[in-house]
């Protein structure tokens, strides 16, 4: 089941970037947005071997920027609702 939370935005180096989190099974996922003309990037934590968690891109490639633009996602993670707030709507990422 896909649910989203409320988008929000932060603001890196003049740039304002839309953040649209999304509940995929137990994960969050988040879309961001960019207002100079690069294409979307989805983001998410996951687990290293050693036990720690890293930011990734979905699909991969995108490495360096899901670690750069996930520290910024992380200070926001403690306001988004627990499951049970969230209304089910389908997954739209690229919407």
């Amino acid at each position: 089941m896909q649910k989203a939370a409320e988008p929000f935005e932060f603001r890196y180096h003049e740039q304002r970037i839309q953040v649209q989190p999304k509940l995929v099974g137990r994960d969050w996922v988040y879309a961001l947005y960019f207002q100079d003309g690069r294409l979307p990037l989805v983001i998410s934590q996951a687990k290293a071997d050693h036990g720690g968690r890293f930011w990734t891109s979905l699909p991969e490639g995108r490495l360096a920027e899901a670690e750069e633009f996930g520290a910024f996602v992380a200070h926001f993670e403690s306001n988004l609702p627990s499951v049970k707030q969230l209304s089910s709507e389908p997954l739209r990422l690229f919407e």
